[in-house]
């Protein structure tokens, strides 16, 4: 079973990184970076399709991004830094194809796919203590990746009832999407008990250690397909 899970690991890697990779350089201070305050509500797929196209070739980017190169990705976590495995940028960037792919997610910024939940086992009995053990996080094979799409949706009225647009619908049900650290093609759309709102905020016997976003830029560091299409996105952690 080890070996399965190194040799399908290992492939997964190779697979990412045969794609046209670039340098990514640590972000500078002079640089413009994205807010939450730079993105309306979103009413209908025009006006995100407008917004993100916008957003893609905008200089603005995600401030403190992972940086560096294959085999050395890392970001600053306090007064040091944390290394990213190249296996976990690999996991995260198939799921982002496979719910472009299948419809969870169109577009890869905060209105839509612009985030991650970092969830592991309650049973691990994980302590989050260090740089070092942020590390080791990014590493478990158990690791789930919770996200949430159609984060700016409007997908309900004032009173709660839901909208009648089909493709909105379609979001709302699908907007909770988890992911693994060993199997990348293994994305599994959740569902909610509550009455209110369809957002899975933490899976059953699970505890979450951190949050990542992501948005997509065409500088950005990391490349994903879209519709037989490269494009980019930049990934940090809060």
């Amino acid at each position: 079973m080890r070996i399965t899970f190194v040799l399908l690991c290992g492939m997964l890697i190779l697979q990412w990184a045969s794609a046209q990779t670039r340098a990514c350089p640590e972000a500078l201070p002079s640089e413009q970076f994205i807010a939450k305050g730079d993105f309306p509500l979103i009413h209908a797929l025009a006006e995100a399709r407008t917004k993100f196209n916008d957003i893609y070739v905008s200089p603005k980017r995600l401030r403190g991004r992972v940086f560096g190169a294959a085999g050395a990705y890392q970001f600053r976590r306090g007064d040091g830094v944390v290394r990213v495995p190249d296996l976990f940028i690999a996991n995260v960037t198939r799921h982002i194809e496979l719910a472009l792919d299948r419809g969870y997610a169109d577009f890869i910024f905060y209105p839509d796919l612009g985030h991650g939940h970092l969830q592991l086992p309650s049973a691990a009995n994980f302590q989050l203590a260090s740089n070092a053990a942020f590390e080791q996080l990014l590493s478990f094979p158990t690791l789930k990746n919770l996200y949430h799409t159609a984060e700016l949706f409007v997908l309900k009225d004032v009173n709660g009832t839901l909208t009648s647009d089909p493709w909105l619908q379609w979001r709302y049900y699908s907007r909770n999407i988890a992911g693994d650290n060993r199997d990348s093609e293994n994305l599994a759309v959740l569902h909610s008990d509550s009455p209110l709102y369809n957002t899975v905020r933490l899976m059953d016997g699970y505890l979450e250690y951190g949050i990542f976003d992501l948005s997509a830029n065409e500088n950005g560091c990391f490349p994903f397909h879209q519709h037989g299409r490269v494009r980019y996105f930049d990934l940090a952690f809060e």
